[in-house]
């Protein structure tokens, strides 16, 4: 510093000047950490799920378990630190990832055009095309189109919901009824139990969902595909401006593709292996 230059100034304005001198670069400095510097600090990444979504996160014996449990902790191992799941209701979880409730979300995502609106994915990690669900002994129910007139259900929020409105202006468009009911529930496994009852004609959902039911169910339920035009897949969601973190997330994904770990975990929860790109498509749901 040139002492020559603060000659004549006040002394209350230079320790004013220095003052705020520090704490502009104190705030610079603390611009700089970011959420990957946090999760390295503490040693600990934070990852947003509903634990209620099987096979991708649900609770056996009081633990969570599932696809997405065991890819987040590949990823923790990945960046040298611990795993803690936050459980979180699916209809506020993208708000509470904004709060900073936690780094992530790994939760069954489907990534969206308006999803990407808000925040930030990763590259995709499994499909996520949707499909509806119908029992196995509905004999008016044989492919998409047979919903005009149905009741339909769904979770509210899901990727789900507004395919199926999509889906219904369809039917509209191409002059047959819309579904007579369109309705939605907290959770899935409500739909599952109205399903069974026959309060409900179908339910639209993600098809490694559907997969997983059918799967502990045999003979009582049925898939019914050819309601979406384009292929759905599901990411990590992340906050905007988390740059370094999508970066070294992406990093580890691409390395459980590469030594066949994904495909591993794919068949484990999914029952069979699934193609996913490297990148996200530029055309989405």
């Amino acid at each position: 510093m040139d002492l020559n230059h603060l000659q004549g100034i006040p002394m209350k304005t230079l320790l004013c000047t220095l003052v705020l001198a520090a704490l502009g670069l104190f705030h610079s400095r603390a611009a700089m950490s970011d959420t990957l510097d946090d999760i390295q600090k503490r040693g600990e990444l934070i990852v947003g799920m509903e634990i209620a979504y099987k096979p991708f996160e649900f609770f056996r014996d009081g633990q969570a378990v599932g696809f997405d449990v065991d890819m987040a902790q590949l990823i923790a191992k990945g960046l040298g630190v611990k795993l803690r799941t936050v459980d979180a209701a699916w209809a506020g979880i993208v708000p509470a990832l904004l709060e900073k409730k936690f780094d992530v979300i790994l939760s069954g995502m489907t990534i969206t055009g308006d999803r990407l609106k808000k925040v930030n994915f990763s590259q995709p990690v499994a499909l996520g095309s949707v499909v509806f669900l119908a029992r196995m002994n509905d004999g008016k129910i044989n492919r998409a189109e047979d919903l005009s007139g149905k009741v339909v259900a769904t979770q509210l929020g899901s990727v789900g919901d507004r395919v199926a409105r999509q889906f219904e202006a369809r039917l509209k468009d191409s002059g047959k009824p819309g579904y007579s009911a369109f309705k939605l529930y907290d959770g899935f496994a409500e739909t599952y139990l109205e399903l069974g009852l026959g309060r409900i004609d179908a339910v639209s959902g993600a098809l490694p969902v559907f997969q997983s039911v059918i799967a502990e169910r045999p003979g009582r339920y049925k898939i019914i595909d050819g309601i979406q035009d384009i292929e759905s897949y599901l990411g990590m969601a992340l906050r905007k401006g988390d740059d370094r973190l999508l970066k070294a997330i992406d990093e580890q994904i691409t390395a459980l593709k590469r030594s066949g770990q994904l495909l591993q975990l794919q068949i484990k929860w999914f029952g069979a292996a699934q193609q996913v790109p490297d990148a996200i498509p530029a055309q989405l749901p």
